[in-house]
This record gives structure tokens, sequence and C-alpha cells, in this order.
């Protein structure tokens, strides 16, 4: 996966504290769901191209969920 692959990107306050990073990919309805601390999300405010890199990172670290996954949290 690469950030080019995001089409889109949005971010929703978590019940964890933090911030979910929700990329949609090339080709997927879908948002996945990445988890990032405050402390995180500091560092790429509201830059798109800094959260799809956050993103990136996340995933190949495998810190995400899938759409399925979250919806039964």
């Amino acid at each position: 996966m690469k950030a080019n692959e995001i089409t889109s990107i949005g971010v929703l306050v978590s019940h964890k504290g933090g911030k979910n990073l929700t990329p949609i990919f090339k080709g997927s309805q879908f948002p996945i769901f990445v988890y990032v601390t405050n402390n995180e999300f500091d560092t790429v405010k509201d830059n798109k191209k800094l959260m799809k890199k956050l993103v990136i990172k996340k995933i190949k670290e495998k810190e995400f969920k899938t759409y399925s996954e979250w919806i039964r949290e």
C-alpha cells in the first residue's frame, strides 16, 4: 500500500481519547480505521499528505481495523 492509493482520508474522534484516521483506498467502498494518539495526530494536524504517510506507517505496523471489525466494537 502506498499513500498515492488513498483517494480520501478523514478524522473521527475516538472513544479511546485519540483519533481514528479513515482512509479509503482505490477500489474500496469503505474506509479502514487507523487509531492514532492525540500526540501522533498533533504531528500531522489537518495536513492530508502527512495523514496519509502516518496511515501507511501504521498499516505497516499492523495497527488498523477494517470497517467490519470497527463497526463490531
